[in-house]
C-alpha cells in the first residue's frame, strides 16, 4: 500500500471518528440537554428574583432580596431570612419539571380531584415573570405531585421531591442562627453564670483570663465554647414580641455569653433563662423573640472558671533542663543529661539511665494537668501538706532553676500540688506522683558507665 493510500484512509477514519464525537457522543449530549430543557416548566435569571411568597395554609411568608444579596423576611415577621433555604427554594422552581399534563382544562371539579382548589402549599416569585404555584395532592404512588399554574387551566405532574424542597414553613425560612458574630472578629469574651462571671481576652491568637483571676485561658476550651456559639441554632421560636421577660427567666437572665466582635468591640450577648422540657428558653440582644435552644448548648457557656482556666499549670522549656532531682522523705534520685542527650542516674548511684525513660520522666512533668484549682495562695502550707511534702521535683540547667514543684498530702483520690512560680494550689491525680518516682530498676540500664560511677 503506497503511502498516498495510507494517508487518505487516515483522514477517512479521522473523519468518521470526529462524525461520531460530534454527531453521536456530543451530539446525543446535546439532545439530551434540549430535551432536558424541554421539559422545564419555566426559564428565567434566578438573580432577577426580588421576592419570594411561599404559602402553607393560611400563612404567607415574604423573603426580600436585600441590598448585599442576603435575604430579609417582611412578612409576617420582619426578620433575617436563611439565605440557602430561599435560594433552594428559587433553583427548584427553576429545575421544577413537567412530567405530564393531567388535565387540558380543569374544572372547580377537577380541581377538587387533584387537591387544588384549595392548594395546600403556593409559591411566587417576583421578578422572574412566572405565575405563581399551585401544589395539590400526590398522586397515588407518591412519585409525582398535581401543580397548577395560577393564570393557566392545565393539570401538570411533577415530581413530588421537587415539591417537598419547595414546602417550607415560617421556621425553615427564617434565619435560626442563636447569636451571629464572626468568630476571628471575637476580642473579648464574658460568661456569666450563678457561679461567677468569667472573663477572657484575646492577644494575638493567643486567650487570656483576666476574670475571677488572671491567668492563661485554655485554648481548646474557648474554641469549643465558640464552636458552639456559632454553631448555635433556634430550636422554636416562642415569643416574637415579648412584653414579660420575666416569664421566661430572662430578667434577669440564668446564664449569659457576651462576645465583644472587631475594632469597635461590639457587644452581642446572649441570655439564656428557664428550662422547658429538653431546650432553655434565650433571647439574642439584637432581635426581640424569644427562642429555645439546646441544653446542652447552654451548659458549655455555664461550666465556669475551672472549665476556662489553663490547666497544665507546670509547663517548662524541655531544652534547658538538665538534671532532675526527685526528693521524697526516705530518699533521694538524680538524674543528668549530658550534651548529647544521654541521661544518668548519679545517686544513689551511678548509672545510665534509659534515653526514652528520661525523656518521659520530663514529658509527664510539663504534661501535668490540674483537676482542680483549690486556692489563690499557698500561704498556709501545713494545710495543704507542703510543710511535709509527699514529693518534691526540682528541675534546673545552665541559667540556674528551671522549676520546682511540690505534691503535698492526699485529699481523695487526689494530691495538693503547687509550683514554684505561682502561689495557686492545684489537685492533680494520685497516681501523678507514681508517675514521677520511678523504680530504680526500671529506669536504671543493666550496664554502669564507668563516669556516672565516679559520678556517684
Amino acid at each position: 500500500m503506497s503511502f498516498k493510500t495510507t494517508g487518505v484512509l487516515a483522514v477517512i477514519l479521522i473523519a468518521i471518528g470526529a462524525f461520531w464525537y460530534f454527531y453521536d457522543y456530543k451530539g446525543e449530549k446535546g439532545r439530551e440537554e434540549k430535551t432536558s430543557l424541554a421539559k422545564r416548566m419555566f426559564q428565567f435569571e434566578a438573580g432577577k428574583v426580588r421576592r419570594v411568597f411561599v404559602a402553607t395554609g393560611d400563612t404567607t411568608v415574604v423573603c426580600e432580596r436585600q441590598p448585599d444579596s442576603t435575604w430579609g423576611i417582611t412578612s409576617p415577621v420582619r426578620t433575617g431570612a436563611d439565605r440557602w433555604t430561599v435560594e433552594l427554594i428559587v433553583s427548584n422552581v427553576a429545575e421544577l419539571d413537567r412530567q405530564e399534563t393531567i388535565a387540558e382544562g380543569a374544572t372547580p371539579e377537577t380541581l377538587s380531584d387533584y387537591g387544588l382548589r384549595r392548594p395546600s402549599f403556593r409559591v411566587y416569585l417576583d421578578g422572574a415573570g412566572i405565575d405563581t404555584i399551585l401544589a395539590g395532592d400526590d398522586s397515588p404512588t407518591g412519585g409525582f405531585t398535581y401543580v397548577k399554574l395560577a393564570g393557566r387551566p392545565e393539570v401538570l405532574a411533577v415530581g413530588a421531591w421537587q415539591v417537598n424542597r419547595m414546602r417550607k414553613t415560617l421556621y425553615d425560612l427564617r434565619d435560626k442562627t442563636a447569636l451571629p458574630f464572626e468568630r476571628e472578629q471575637v476580642g473579648r469574651i464574658e460568661v456569666s453564670a450563678p457561679d461567677g462571671q468569667v472573663v477572657l481576652t484575646r492577644n494575638g491568637q493567643v486567650w487570656q483570663m483576666e476574670r475571677p483571676v488572671v491567668d492563661r485561658a485554655d485554648e481548646d476550651a474557648v474554641s469549643r465554647l465558640l464552636t458552639n456559639l456559632s454553631g448555635s441554632k433556634v430550636r422554636a421560636f416562642k415569643d416574637e414580641a415579648p412584653t414579660d421577660l420575666g416569664r421566661y427567666g430572662l430578667s434577669p437572665s440564668k446564664v449569659s455569653a457576651t462576645l465583644f466582635e472587631g475594632g469597635a468591640m461590639t457587644r452581642k450577648t446572649l441570655d439564656v433563662g428557664d428550662s422547658t422540657g429538653a431546650w432553655r428558653y434565650a433571647r439574642y440582644s439584637g432581635r426581640p423573640p424569644v427562642f429555645a435552644v439546646d441544653t446542652s448548648f447552654v451548659n458549655i457557656i455555664a461550666a465556669g472558671m475551672p472549665y476556662y482556666r489553663h490547666k497544665a499549670f507546670a509547663e517548662f522549656d524541655r531544652e534547658r533542663v538538665t538534671k532532675v532531682e526527685l526528693v521524697r522523705p526516705d530518699s533521694t534520685v538524680v538524674c543528668e543529661r549530658d550534651t548529647s542527650g544521654a541521661w544518668n542516674v548519679v545517686r544513689p548511684f551511678g548509672k545510665a539511665l534509659d534515653r526514652e525513660k528520661g525523656d518521659a520522666l520530663l514529658t509527664s512533668l510539663n504534661a501535668l494537668k490540674a483537676r482542680a484549682f483549690v486556692a489563690e495562695s499557698a500561704d498556709r502550707p501545713a494545710t495543704y501538706g507542703f510543710d511535709r511534702p509527699a514529693l518534691v521535683a526540682r528541675l534546673s540547667g545552665k541559667g540556674g532553676p528551671v522549676l520546682t514543684l511540690t505534691l503535698g498530702k492526699k485529699a481523695g483520690e487526689y494530691l495538693y500540688a503547687r509550683v514554684d512560680r505561682k502561689e495557686t494550689v492545684y489537685q492533680v491525680d494520685e497516681r501523678t506522683l507514681q508517675d514521677l518516682w520511678p523504680a530504680l530498676k526500671e529506669i536504671s540500664a543493666t550496664t554502669a558507665r564507668p563516669d556516672s560511677a565516679k559520678k556517684g
